[in-house]
């Protein structure tokens, strides 16, 4: 199995001024076709007077699942949370307030297994045994 190391995340004093409760103020990259993500580590540098933060991820097929709601302050820690193929990681602030946010979340990419057709199912065997119906 691949295994290639992934920056989620790498801000450097994204100024939260200009953000409405409710919207998303960072995305990642989409995890890429064939692979799963991993964070692995995040920091989260939150300064800030009276907002707070979710952490989220956004679904390729359009459903969100928050991992982490009402953050206030700094934040880190270890995870091993895996994002599907086509997902991407997403901070939303939740309650508006004024200051700058430092992210870096690190993690991997994990190739999904890929099959390798010499050793694949060979399908005739059941092709004969429905061939007179069942």
């Amino acid at each position: 199995m691949q295994i290639i190391p992934f920056s989620f995340f790498s801000t450097n004093g994204l100024n939260l001024v200009n953000y409405n409760a409710n919207e998303i103020i960072i995305k990642s990259d989409q995890i890429p076709q064939g692979f799963i993500g991993r964070l692995k580590d995040l920091n989260t540098i939150f300064t800030t007077s009276g907002g707070s933060l979710a952490y989220e991820i956004l679904h390729k097929s359009g459903g969100i699942t928050r991992f982490a709601a009402n953050r206030t302050s700094n934040d880190n820690g270890s995870f091993d949370l895996v994002i599907g193929e086509g997902d991407r990681l997403a901070i939303r602030i939740t309650s508006t307030g004024s200051g700058v946010l430092d992210v870096i979340w690190h993690g991997e990419i994990q190739r999904l297994r890929e099959i390798d057709q010499s050793k694949a199912l060979d399908t005739r065997e059941f092709d004969m045994v429905f061939e007179g119906g069942i």
